[in-house]
């Protein structure tokens, strides 16, 4: 079986500790949504053909609400395979911008609507830059200066620097559309 980026990410997420579909969703809205999100019908099916791979292991354990929970557990073998994706060059994602489209796209009579789009946008990124902050929390669990410590500070690092220049580019968008009317 050819295995999906989808299928890395939740490698690389049980990595950090067993989990059910459910915590792994959590952890990805907690800590990498920002760069990276799956569904919860990505997870599921993606966990039973990794378990069939051999690449994770399940348990079933009782739920907190009487049923039965999957927990699924990182094998030996999916953890090399993880690491040699690791390994493998990096295949480049050209982004994709919705609002940056149409933006481009839009015309004099949509101003009012990409002003609406904009602010949105950068309530977004207020919202995103406070969950940032969140995250801190989240690698407390490994010491500065620990290798997963600062692997895990780059990442929310960028996230940072990101949706601040994004958000000052989002001000100055709104300050220009400002200027038209």
């Amino acid at each position: 079986m050819k295995l999906r980026r989808s299928d890395y990410a939740i490698l690389g997420l049980l990595r950090l500790g067993p989990g059910s579909g459910y915590d792994i969703k959590q952890r990805i809205d907690r800590s990498v949504a920002f760069f990276w999100n799956e569904s919860y019908g990505q997870i599921y099916p993606r966990l039973k053909a990794l378990e069939a791979e051999g690449l994770v292991k399940g348990r079933e354990t009782p739920s907190a609400r009487g049923g039965v929970r999957h927990v699924y557990s990182l094998t030996r073998r999916g953890a090399k395979a993880l690491d040699a994706w690791i390994e493998e060059p990096v295949v480049p994602a050209p982004p994709r911008s919705e609002l940056l489209l149409k933006l481009f796209i839009a015309g004099e009579p949509s101003l009012p609507a990409l002003e609406r789009h904009l602010v949105a946008h950068a309530r977004d990124l207020r919202a995103e830059l406070q969950q940032h902050a969140a995250t801190h929390t989240l690698i407390s669990d490994t010491e500065p200066g620990d290798v997963a410590w600062t692997l895990r500070r780059l990442t929310l690092d960028f996230g940072e620097r990101t949706a601040r220049a994004e958000l000052a580019w989002a001000e100055h968008a709104l300050e220009a559309l400002g200027e038209l009317t």
